[in-house]
Parts: structure tokens; C-alpha cells; sequence
């Protein structure tokens, strides 16, 4: 894979038909590879693309691509997998998840991004709220309108 995504994004078409959940011996897919190596945007493309990597497979230890990446220190592929909802709780063989697999460091960044992750859906989910209260009026008003056309309309 390289970080080559242009190479990539051309093999996910569909015209290509690459089979991005094959595995080597030990059940590593594209996407342990992507998070080993910590090419974010390969890990971008293979969960955006339209047969789209399944982010909870494991190697024959158990290992999700988020453990490989904590294991080898891979922040910006662990922030990746963490916004493509990677389950930070996973165990694997062993009974470890990405938490207890990666260092001291690693831990901590991932535990406060899980914070600042969970404080901004709730703002997007407020903005989304406001926005959503904001136009229940005007489509009750544009409703109200449309019956009085819809009742002159009858009455001629």
C-alpha cells in the first residue's frame, strides 16, 4: 500500500472489484496493513469506499486494526479509526484493547479524544436541534398556507 491512496482509491472502483477484506496467514487485511504502517488517509479510503472495510475484523491474535495501530504508535491512524467508530473496548486474544496494548502515551491520547469526539456530537447535535426548531414554524406556516390555497382552490 505504500500511502499511495490514488492507487487505492483507483483498485476500490468498482470496475476493479478488489477484494479488500482478503487476508495473509495471519487474517491481516488492507486496513491492519493501513493502521501498521499509519497511512490515515488509506484508512480513510477503504471505510469510505462502497464494499467498505469492516473495521472490527481481527488477525489471528484478535487484533482490530485500531490495536495494531496503538501498538505501533500510529496516533494519526488511531484518530482515523476512532472517528470511523472503531471500538476502543475490542479484546483481543489475549483479553486487551487498543487502551492496554499501546503505551502510556497512547492511552491518553485516545482517552481524550474520546472526550473531545463525544463533546462535539453533542454540539452537532444541539446545532441540529436549533436548526431543526427553527424551521418547524416556517414549514407550519408554508402547511397552513398550502391548505388555504388548497381550500380556495376548491371553492371556485
Amino acid at each position: 500500500m505504500n500511502g499511495h491512496v490514488g492507487a487505492l482509491r483507483e483498485l476500490l472502483k468498482e470496475e476493479y472489484k478488489a477484494n479488500i477484506e482478503s487476508t495473509n496467514n495471519n487474517k491481516d487485511t488492507a486496513l491492519h496493513f493501513a493502521a501498521w504502517k499509519g497511512h490515515k488517509d488509506a484508512i480513510g479510503e477503504l471505510l469510505k469506499a462502497e464494499s467498505r472495510a469492516k473495521i472490527e475484523a481481527t488477525t489471528e491474535q484478535g487484533n482490530t486494526a485500531l490495536h495494531v495501530a496503538a501498538w505501533y504508535d500510529k496516533v494519526g491512524a488511531v484518530r482515523e479509526l476512532l472517528i470511523w467508530g472503531a471500538n476502543v473496548e475490542a479484546q483481543n486474544n489475549d483479553g486487551k484493547t487498543a487502551l492496554t496494548v499501546g503505551n502510556g502515551h497512547m492511552k491518553v491520547f485516545i482517552n481524550n479524544f474520546l472526550v473531545e469526539l463525544k463533546k462535539e456530537k453533542a454540539a452537532a447535535q444541539q446545532v441540529a436541534e436549533v436548526v431543526d426548531d427553527q424551521a418547524k414554524p416556517k414549514q407550519q406556516a408554508m402547511s397552513t398556507k398550502q391548505m388555504e390555497q388548497g381550500n380556495e382552490g376548491s371553492k371556485t
